[in-house]
């Protein structure tokens, strides 16, 4: 196995009915119950990754100091995840100078994931983690049943508390809730879609946080709406994912199946470095770009992959850089294999990807598949160095 991978974060909470909407296992823990298992993965030289806790944000100094090598084997650390946040613009300077420090004076092996798109999401009426960061949200998203939902959405006293949690100054927060950064995208109401909730609240005479419960409450996950949290800046972006100490990764699309698609973040860098390059701006090689993505993150997570060489395994991505446009931006809807009438969110680039080969045999061309592709092996499991 490559580590052990940890949530300290409360705000994802479990589904089901038994324990439903308590926060993983594993937020539970204590540090030192961590430092039990740390010691096993610094002997094996294995990678500790982890969700920072982002109520208090002290954390993430844990998972730091955890990485230190002074007076003992250094231990790869990663953690999720660094971003030009709306809500907090010193995150994205703060956190560098702390990995440096880490990494540079005390001998540690510390790596921040780091998206090279802005991070963009889409939600089904109230359907989303965001709503979790306050305890209004997530008593609305404890119910199953849409019309207890909408119930509750209506009720004053709960609306009170959730405009008083929604504007709050001292709870913590990812998501901006700023509402002018938002789009409607469908709705019942064709007289609200492609607008903003704010321009909308405005044209009404509402406060834009009742304006989003009321439609919310009338229509359920049929008010389908957008908005970006993060990465909205291009010149703190190009700073991000030029940062040594950045792995470009942390896609978490297959965990959001309707909310986000980040699977194509691979292109969405070289896209980004390309786009500057023609702006004679350029701020990173397309060779550089490229390694960032394949053999550096391999390498880091001691994997033997990632590099075209002779005698090595053949696994290769052919890009034609003219695809590199708009279009790595579009999202389509595709249903989910095995679930059916589940819509998720899916990335396509036929222009940009000619062809993908997976250890030597060609897995598709374009946008089509190869017929035996998903019945038999072409990959492999990738295992670590011992």
């Amino acid at each position: 196995y490559l580590g052990l991978s940890v949530q300290t974060l409360p705000w994802d909470k479990l589904d089901g009915t038994r324990e439903r909407s308590k926060p993983l296992p594993s937020y539970f823990a204590t540090w030192s119950e961590f430092r039990r298992l740390t010691r096993i993965l610094r002997r094996r030289r294995r990678v500790f990754q982890g969700v920072p806790n982002l109520v208090t944000k002290v954390n993430v100094l844990l998972f730091m100091l955890e990485s230190v090598g002074l007076w003992r084997p250094k231990l790869r650390t990663t953690v999720i995840s660094l971003m030009d946040l709306i809500a907090d613009r010193r995150v994205r300077w703060l956190v560098p100078m702390l990995t440096r420090v880490v990494n540079r004076v005390l001998g540690g092996d510390f790596r921040m994931q780091a998206l090279p798109n802005p991070f963009e999401v889409r939600a089904d009426g109230i359907d989303l983690v965001i709503f979790e960061e306050f305890a209004a949200g997530t008593e609305a998203l404890h119910l199953t049943d849409l019309a207890d939902r909408a119930d509750l959405m209506r009720d004053p006293a709960w609306r009170r508390r959730f405009r008083k949690q929604w504007g709050s100054l001292f709870l913590p927060r990812v998501y901006h809730r700023d509402l002018r950064h938002s789009t409607i995208e469908a709705c019942p109401d064709a007289r609200v879609v492609g607008r903003s909730f704010v321009d909308v609240a405005a044209e009404r005479g509402q406060h834009p946080a009742d304006l989003f419960l009321d439609l919310c409450a009338e229509h359920g996950p049929a008010l389908r709406w957008h908005t970006v949290v993060a990465n909205d800046r291009r010149e703190p972006l190009q700073r991000i994912t030029a940062d040594p100490d950045v792995l470009i990764g942390f896609s978490d699309a297959g965990a959001h199946l309707r909310n986000m698609a980040f699977y194509n973040f691979p292109l969405r860098l070289l896209r980004l470095v390309r786009e500057a390059e023609q702006r004679g701006a350029p701020y990173m090689s397309v060779e550089r770009a490229v390694h960032r993505v394949t053999g550096e993150i391999a390498g880091w997570f001691g994997l033997d992959v990632g590099v075209v060489a002779e005698g090595r395994q053949a696994d290769l991505v052919v890009v034609n850089p003219e695809g590199l446009d708009a279009d790595c931006d579009v999202l389509h809807e595709s249903e989910m294999p095995g679930f059916p009438g589940l819509m998720r969110l899916v990335n396509r680039n036929a222009r940009a990807v000619d062809a993908v080969v997976v250890r030597g045999r060609v897995a598709s061309r374009g946008d089509t598949p190869a017929r035996d592709l998903g019945q038999v092996a072409y990959g492999q499991v990738l295992r670590p160095a011992p």
